[in-house]
């Protein structure tokens, strides 16, 4: 009995030990400048493919460019203020939140 609840005391010190939150914070310190490379290049690429496109058009075509040009850029503002939004959570968690 005296072991049992020396090994149980013994183990729930070392689920205890640690920070949990260690793994998640270096994951999304690792992920988030990642998925803002990521999404530059794609927002880069739309928009040199559609510039071209819009620059050989014709008037009904570039109608239709303009209309996706606001698309993208809306697309540009979430991307980055949700990453924005995610790290300002992680710091307002560290520094304690509402004090």
């Amino acid at each position: 009995m005296l072991t049992t609840l020396t090994k149980l005391s013994s183990t729930a010190f070392l689920l205890l030990a640690g920070d949990p939150f260690t793994s998640t914070q270096k994951f999304a310190n690792d992920t988030i400048p990642k998925i803002q490379l990521i999404a530059t290049a794609v927002f880069a690429l739309v928009l040199a493919v559609t510039g071209l496109v819009y620059a050989f058009s014709g008037q009904e075509l570039k109608q239709k460019i303009k209309k996706k040009w606001v698309d993208v850029g809306v697309a540009i503002v979430v991307v980055y203020g949700a990453t924005m939004i995610i790290t300002w959570g992680i710091q307002f968690v560290q520094n304690s939140g509402f004090k």
